[in-house]
């Protein structure tokens, strides 16, 4: 079975992206609709097929936001839930972003998910705001350089 365009980057890329989970542990199609509804607007689908297939991961040390369920209010810190509204609440993202991964130097990659192209991902890192990927798996191929 010939491996997706996410499997090929994430396999050039093991020791950039570690602590992933498996499809035994990825986030299913009820959870990812209770998140949705939660939202108010649907997770990217390069995003979704990431979460289905591994649930979790870091990125160089970074967590990836992941869907913790009904623990989140126990350990919130990388529950996308938790981060969206943390986000949002502070001004620092639309409520139409959500962020899938803050980083030690302070960026913040995120999906504008009412956007014409919903897939795109953006980085912001203080006032700044740019265009980084057009998709999911372009982040990960240019973040880790694979």
């Amino acid at each position: 079975m010939e491996a997706s365009p996410l499997e090929e980057i994430i396999n050039r890329s093991l020791g950039k992206i570690d602590n992933l989970g498996s499809t035994e542990t990825g986030v299913t199609e009820q959870e990812l609709g209770r998140v949705e509804r939660l939202l108010g607007f649907q997770i990217p689908d390069g995003y979704k097929d990431f979460l289905r297939r591994y649930g979790s991961g870091e990125v160089y040390g970074d967590e990836l936001y992941s869907i913790y369920g009904e623990s989140a209010q126990d350990v919130p810190s990388g529950d996308l839930i938790y981060q969206y509204r943390w986000h949002s609440s502070r001004n620092e993202l639309s409520k139409s972003c959500l962020p899938f991964l803050s980083t030690s130097q302070g960026e913040v990659f995120y999906f504008d998910c009412l956007a014409g192209n919903r897939e795109t991902v953006f980085v912001k890192m203080g006032d700044t705001v740019k265009e980084y990927a057009d998709n999911f798996c372009d982040f990960l191929d240019k973040y880790t350089g694979s």
